[in-house]
């Protein structure tokens, strides 16, 4: 036990539960996962898959045998859970993966100055004196206000602007025409070897060059630091609709982001899921 939990032992600090288990997010068809902040004496179990709560006084949150349980993630994926360490975040990371870890290890640097624990292997006890189980979640890349979740009224330009810290990605804003004699404005036109794949995209890239681009196709890799990097060198992103398409949040503000959607009733998913975080970005889209 370290001196933190000792002191939460030795009775400093009431223990105090409280949740967010609305479990739908507002305007938007998908489930939020629970999300409760803890404080006073916390005890994680990592094998156990159990954070306990040392609650002598018996405040309220808990059932009959002292027991609360939760659905920390609602989409059934990677997450984590944030305690809170001399004012430093430590990460437990469920089903962890070492290379979902080695590929966002910037962003998790970014967030923490510890190693993330393996919440599935660790055998060891963990002692908190404040954590939250879970993590505040809003939608697909857009973070609305809101008076609990957000209270530091944060944006999707304050979180671009994160990652591209935790990158090291210098550029903050597009080329201008002239401003560099001979340069030309540059154009990513991201790829797809599997489904949705551009069929005409050498003739697509020779369009672009003939405006005055140049012009660099490639398709996202495992290589997470160097993808991010050409992201952030393109005055224009151009992609179907599809995953790779958040790459966006490695760009520079006022560039130009063209989205091509497929057939088969797809606008909604389209606006919703890039065309308005863009905006939200301060993307040209």
């Amino acid at each position: 036990m370290n001196s933190a939990a000792e002191g939460a032992a030795r009775g400093e600090g009431a223990a105090k539960l409280s949740c967010d288990e609305n479990g739908m997010d507002d305007g938007f068809p998908y489930a939020r996962p629970s999300v409760c902040e803890l404080s006073g004496d916390i005890r994680i179990r990592p094998k156990q898959k159990t954070m306990y709560l040392v609650n002598p006084s018996g405040a309220g949150g808990f059932d009959e045998n002292g027991e609360k349980q939760l659905r920390p993630y609602a989409r059934k994926d990677d997450f984590l859970l944030p305690a809170m360490v001399e004012g430093k975040v430590l990460l437990l990371i469920t089903n962890y993966k070492p290379w979902w870890v080695q590929k966002y290890t910037p962003v998790l640097r970014k967030l923490s100055s510890y190693d993330p624990i393996n919440f599935d292997a660790d055998a060891g006890v963990h002692c908190f004196l404040a954590g939250y189980l879970g993590l505040y979640r809003n939608r697909d890349l857009i973070i609305s206000l809101h008076p609990t979740r957000n209270p530091r009224n944060y944006t999707m330009v304050d979180d671009d602007r994160f990652i591209r810290s935790a990158y090291a990605l210098r550029r903050d804003r597009p080329s201008v025409l002239g401003e560099v004699p001979g340069m030309r404005p540059q154009v990513l036109i991201i790829s797809r070897g599997g489904t949705r794949k551009l069929l005409n995209l050498e003739e697509v890239a020779a369009a672009a060059e003939e405006l005055g681009f140049n012009v660099t196709v490639a398709e996202a890799g495992a290589d997470m630091p160097a993808f991010a990097a050409l992201v952030n060198a393109a005055d224009v992103l151009l992609a179907v609709h599809a995953s790779g398409r958040t790459n966006q949040i490695f760009l520079p503000t006022q560039v130009v982001v063209l989205q091509i959607v497929p057939w088969g009733n797809m606008d909604w998913m389209a606006t919703n899921f890039y065309g308005q975080p863009a905006r939200e970005m301060q993307l040209r889209y």
